[in-house]
């Protein structure tokens, strides 16, 4: 008696004994042992044996393959260089990361060609109450018979708006050390200003102007009838008082780029049949990898 014979049997006793125990349902007993002896019959034959041995192997054979298909990490080495070329089985398209950054980069850059500028009002304001503080407290210095020069000099110190200015010292010759007549102070105080709210105040001070600009805007803004003998010390006076008042909105503006980034698609790239997606020795790079995850390869 072979094997198969024999694995016939048993598995024929065991049904029998297990459906034994169901005496009651004995036409469907029947017609499952019938079943299964039947398939038995079939798969422990010469026929049956053959065909499992081509299905194992081609499951054998499938499984070797699917390996060596996803397997990736071993031709992709732990410094992420190919081990071997890879190949585009079919035409397909993958999200090209460098190219798609690279245009939100671009959208980004492109709002900060229009910047948007906080109101001016509240920098304005603060430059007409430096510009007060700053006529007022010279006013006193100069009208004052009371101090001495040396007084003077420390109370001039003390305006530390126009103290710190490159032309300080001139403002204090002409103006504190020298007699200068009423007209003429009122004279400098309406140049002053002038320069500052008629002219600078509509076309605006950016923070590069008035780190960079800052003494040129204020002298092609000097009054034309204006004496120039007090020329330094109105342009000193609007040096001192000047702050920048187109001050870009930040907030507003990083939420316009946020807004521009968004708004980009991603930038597709087209693999076509057999076109190289990455060659032996070269460093897996994003869009190889998206690549290669697209047809299967699992890195």
């Amino acid at each position: 008696m072979n094997t198969c014979t024999i694995t016939q049997k048993v598995t024929e006793s065991l049904l029998l004994a297990m459906f034994t125990l169901y005496l009651p349902y004995k036409k469907e007993f029947l017609y499952l042992r019938h079943f299964w002896k039947t398939v038995f019959s079939r798969v422990f034959s010469k026929t049956g044996w053959t065909l499992i041995c081509t299905m194992i192997t081609i499951a054998v054979v499938a499984l070797i393959l699917c390996f060596d298909y996803l397997a990736v990490e071993k031709t992709i080495d732990s410094g992420g260089i190919s081990k071997k070329s890879f190949y585009a089985p079919y035409s397909f398209e993958v999200v090209d990361e460098a190219e798609t950054k690279r245009l939100i980069e671009q959208a980004r850059l492109k709002v900060d060609a229009s910047p948007v500028y906080k109101p001016v009002d509240e920098f304005n304001g603060k430059i007409v109450h430096n510009l007060d503080v700053l006529t007022s407290g010279l006013n006193e210095l100069i009208v004052s018979d009371e101090l001495t020069a040396s007084e003077k000099k420390e109370a001039f110190q003390e305006l530390r708006i126009l103290a710190e200015t490159p032309k300080a010292e001139i403002v204090y010759k002409q103006l504190i050390e020298q007699e200068i007549s009423p007209d003429d102070w009122e004279m400098i105080q309406d140049a002053v200003y002038y320069t500052v709210t008629e002219k600078i105040f509509k076309q605006g001070l950016t923070h590069k102007q008035y780190f960079d600009e800052r003494e040129a805007i204020i002298k092609q803004a000097l009054p034309s009838a204006l004496n120039s003998k007090y020329s330094e010390v109105v342009q000193a006076m609007a040096y001192a008082v000047l702050i920048p008042t187109r001050v870009v909105d930040e907030a507003q503006m990083e939420q316009l780029r946020n807004e521009a980034a968004a708004n980009v698609k991603p930038a597709m790239r087209r693999f076509k049949k057999g076109e190289i997606i990455i060659e032996k020795g070269r460093h897996l790079t994003p869009l190889a990898e998206n690549a290669l995850e697209k047809i299967g390869k699992a890195v």
